[in-house]
């Protein structure tokens, strides 16, 4: 069965603000390379794995400890793991590392407890830097 397209983005995946509450911010898209997706929601992140065959489990962003941007990759730390995606997964390898860590500082910046959140990052990146 199809998905709702008043729900979807056009290519059959939930709009990453479907359901969304007024003070929440909207979703975000990140466009991946073979038709994959980094999704910023209201309530967490997740990716989606080449052509949209694969979600990987929503994870909330207050289990973000670091988020790193280099040359070769995007590194999302959390408290259950380090999630890697390549630079070579972004349409643009050289400007989509950073485009991506800006928006999700944004993101996470934008929500009820954005200062909070941000804060906590910080003082654990401040932990690795000792």
């Amino acid at each position: 069965m199809m998905p709702d397209q008043d729900r979807t983005n056009g290519d059959g995946i939930p709009s990453p603000d479907s359901g969304r509450a007024a003070h929440e911010p909207p979703g975000r898209r990140i466009r991946l390379i073979k038709g994959g997706a980094l999704l910023l929601e209201p309530n967490g992140f997740r990716i989606i794995a080449t052509r949209g065959f694969k979600r990987s489990p929503s994870k909330s962003y207050e289990s973000i400890t670091h988020i790193a941007a280099t040359r070769r990759a995007l590194l999302v730390a959390t408290t259950s793991g380090l999630i890697i995606i390549r630079a070579s997964d972004f349409p643009d390898p050289v400007t989509g590392p950073e485009s991506a860590r800006t928006a999700f500082l944004d993101f996470i910046r934008a929500r009820p407890d954005g200062e909070f959140g941000l804060r906590r990052i910080a003082r654990l990146e401040s932990f690795g830097q000792q």
